[in-house]
């Protein structure tokens, strides 16, 4: 009897486990918060490595710009596909507890918001001479410190 169930419990274990659509959505979030720190990172690490001669720095930007925006129009593009996912996983059973819609509507809201200021931010940055860029880093809104906090606290709104 004991090796008829664990027999049993072995064949179960072989099979897939299906994969809902609330855990994909999850995933998916999961990829684009990584991808707007990414973005984010990178973003910052040109504007402070950019002080420089003007010529340089602007041919940086110019060359980063490129790769930047694909980068902001494939997140955007995961973000914007997964709104329909959002009210199809409300469909799905529960065995947990209740699914909280409006909870994942705001993070993709934080996230969109988040994707077209880094936008702004890197448009504006390209712009600048160098020293009103050194001007702008010399703030206290962008020290590591504040930067990082700042960072932080906007998932936590969600």
């Amino acid at each position: 009897m004991v090796l008829i169930g664990l027999t049993a419990t072995w064949i179960t274990d072989l099979l897939p486990r299906p994969k809902t659509g609330r855990e994909d959505l999850r995933k998916t979030y999961a990829q684009t918060t990584l991808a707007i720190g990414s973005i984010a990172a990178s973003v910052l690490t040109r504007l402070k490595q950019s002080t420089g001669s003007g010529g340089s720095a602007l041919h940086a930007w110019r060359v980063m710009d490129s790769g930047l925006s694909t980068q902001l129009l494939g997140v955007h593009n995961k973000l914007r596909l997964s709104s329909a996912r959002i009210a199809l996983a409300k469909l799905e059973p529960s065995l947990n507890r209740e699914w909280l819609e409006g909870h994942y509507r705001s993070l993709q809201q934080i996230q969109f918001e988040l994707l077209d200021l880094l936008g702004i931010l890197a448009f504006m940055a390209e712009q600048l001479d160098p020293g009103a860029r050194a001007q702008l880093l010399s703030s206290s809104l962008f020290e590591p410190r504040q930067v990082s906090v700042n960072f932080w606290f906007v998932p936590g709104l969600c």
